[in-house]
């Protein structure tokens, strides 16, 4: 397994799970 900026993902794909990531801390911890 490649680590997360590894040639098996592509950019976009690195962005949509940080997005998706990002929405699951908000939705998680609302300020």
């Amino acid at each position: 397994m490649k680590n997360r900026f590894g040639n098996e993902q592509t950019y976009p794909q690195v962005m949509n799970e940080l997005i998706s990531q990002l929405c699951w801390i908000a939705v998680s911890n609302p300020a």
